[in-house]
């Protein structure tokens, strides 16, 4: 099995883009509220380097857990149980809401 391949059995492109989705979309609402309210450049700067830092974890988090209707277990190697794809359409669609909030 490659890496790629290993890459999309454990979601961690999915959860990637999802991450990066989630956080441009936060990124242009602190962009777009901050200067209204006055908030200095300092908490805006804080937030995106706390976005930034905090892909590591997500994307790390994300190869070891798997995240079921149960709650996260541990990704074993194997095989996918019979429900994953409804699992995987139902990220996509989070995924998808998440683009076009952008």
């Amino acid at each position: 099995m490659s890496l790629y391949d290993d890459l999309k059995r454990r979601n961690v492109i999915r959860v990637s883009i999802a991450y990066l989705a989630g956080a441009w979309l936060l990124v242009q609402i602190v962009e777009t509220l901050f200067p209204m309210f006055d908030v200095p450049g300092s908490v805006a700067r804080t937030i995106v380097i706390a976005l930034a830092i905090g892909f590591v974890p997500v994307v790390t988090l994300s190869w070891i857990f798997e995240w079921t209707p149960e709650g996260l277990v541990t990704d074993e190697p194997g095989e996918r149980p019979a429900d994953a794809p409804r699992d995987q359409r139902r990220f996509d669609h989070l995924v998808i809401a998440l683009l076009i909030l952008d």
